[in-house]
């Protein structure tokens, strides 16, 4: 049973003053992995952002799913960890997203023989369903404490810690730590699947990311050397406005040499239309677009129509 997942709207500067514990929102690390939402029904099922299905990749994670009571649908994030962070006495992972694409990326086989030497975690941290009873009407807060009380950890199912009360040094130690930021979600706030709300869940990251529309590209200057002469230059990039049209924005480099291939080839042979890239930027300029926008990774899981003005807002 896919439910879509809900989405966390990026912090506005008037609200960063607001948005705290005291008025009612409590802290979550956010990760840099693969959104995933894992169904317990009469059959196992592990659903992408989109909707397309993963079980088949990861049968080991399955099988801890499968010790769940039927009626179960879990909210999380599938994730290589480099190692763990103690952030004020909770052990918080920290991801690994170059290895979990590879994994996740891969066919099946592949990404079954590559989790032999890498493990791939399920990092919980929303309980839509239990048993049978649809929580998603339920306040943030009782569905916090249920996922807390009822979905017991496993080596590969982590279950996101609660802090309590939190503070802007919490938010310091989780980005030193090398984690992506965090999540601020309101207590009250209910679950709104494939929606982004405001004054429910609040991002908060290091450096600001976007998900754009891969619009075509422009060549490589020869340079000092001429290494790249006749690859790509750089990805022009675009996402789509209030009336559907797909709007160039910019365009980023900023690709490893392996990347800078493999976008020439798509170039050179076709199937690069309406690919998905997440780019990394400073900040935006006045007229809304990215400053210093640079080339992060190939979004699989995204949807080009997802992929929309308003995250430049």
């Amino acid at each position: 049973m896919f439910i879509k997942p809900m989405l966390a709207a990026s912090m506005p500067e008037s609200k960063k003053s607001k948005i705290t514990y005291e008025n009612g929102y409590d802290l979550e690390a956010k990760h840099d992995g693969m959104r995933a939402i894992a169904s317990r029904q009469d059959n196992i099922e592990v659903y992408s952002r989109v909707g397309k299905t993963y079980a088949t990749h990861i049968p080991d994670l399955v099988s801890e799913i499968t010790k769940l009571p039927v009626g179960t649908i879990l909210d999380g994030e599938l994730m290589v960890s480099s190692g763990m962070a103690d952030i004020r006495g909770k052990q918080v992972p920290i991801p690994n997203f170059n290895s979990t694409m590879r994994i996740m990326g891969s066919n099946p086989e592949v990404a079954i023989e590559k989790q032999k030497d890498i493990q791939i975690n399920l990092y919980v941290y929303d309980l839509l369903q239990y048993d049978g009873e649809d929580l998603q009407y339920k306040p943030f807060s009782e569905r916090s404490k249920m996922l807390q009380e009822l979905i017991v950890p496993t080596h590969n199912i982590l279950v996101a810690p609660s802090w309590g009360e939190w503070g802007q040094e919490d938010l310091t130690s989780l980005m030193d730590a090398g984690i992506e930021g965090a999540i601020l979600k309101n207590r009250e706030s209910v679950y709104h699947a494939g929606k982004r709300r405001a004054n429910t869940w609040y991002k908060v990251k290091m450096e600001q990311t976007a998900d754009v529309v891969v619009v075509g590209f422009t060549e490589a200057n020869e340079g000092k050397t001429g290494r790249w002469l006749g690859m790509i230059g750089a990805i022009r990039y675009g996402a789509y406005n209030a009336s559907g049209e797909l709007v160039e924005v910019g365009q980023c480099s900023g690709m490893s040499d392996k990347e800078r291939d493999y976008w020439t080839d798509l170039r050179d042979n076709g199937g690069w239309e309406n690919r998905v890239i997440e780019i990394k930027y400073n900040d935006l300029v006045g007229s809304g677009t990215p400053r210093h926008p640079q080339y992060r990774t190939e979004r699989f899981d995204k949807k080009p129509e997802d992929c929309t003005m308003d995250q430049f807002n």
